[in-house]
């Protein structure tokens, strides 16, 4: 069996409205079924009506999703902030970290991740970080 090549995708897009924990949690469950039979692994993380998403995969499945976010009405702005090959995946599984987290029951679901929660200083301070990892690092700095 042939191994895929891989791409790494960061992007981010604003908000056209404001996501409510249900609208979160309905997000996350959706997203990690659907990128799971795609071959996509990553994390997307949501503050203040911004998002950030770091995603691989195969190529062409990662330009369908991109595709796809692109024509949905809850993006705006949408801008690619790298794609570049990758020869391994930084991220097992697919899972997205919110803050503003009204429902506790959310956090409990699988997928969740407290990424954005945490307070330690996470990739930033590893020199063989990949570059994905320290633009969600970044995003959670700027965004406290």
């Amino acid at each position: 069996m042939a191994v895929l090549p891989l791409v790494s995708v960061v992007y981010v897009s604003t908000a056209t409205t404001v996501f409510t924990s249900k609208d979160l949690a309905e997000l996350l469950r959706y997203a990690r079924d659907r990128n799971s039979r795609e071959g996509i692994s990553g994390m997307l993380l949501y503050r203040s009506g911004n998002f950030i998403q770091a995603v691989e995969g195969p190529p062409p499945a990662i330009d369908d999703l991109l595709a796809r976010i692109g024509r949905d009405k809850r993006h705006d702005g949408l801008i690619t902030l790298l794609r570049q090959p990758a020869t391994r995946r930084d991220f097992a599984d697919w899972s997205m970290g919110f803050s503003d987290l009204t429902d506790p029951g959310v956090a409990q679901q699988p997928g969740y991740s407290d990424f954005l929660r945490r307070m330690d200083s996470g990739p930033m301070g590893m020199e063989d970080a990949a570059i994905a990892l320290r633009l969600l690092e970044r995003f959670k700095q700027n965004n406290r």
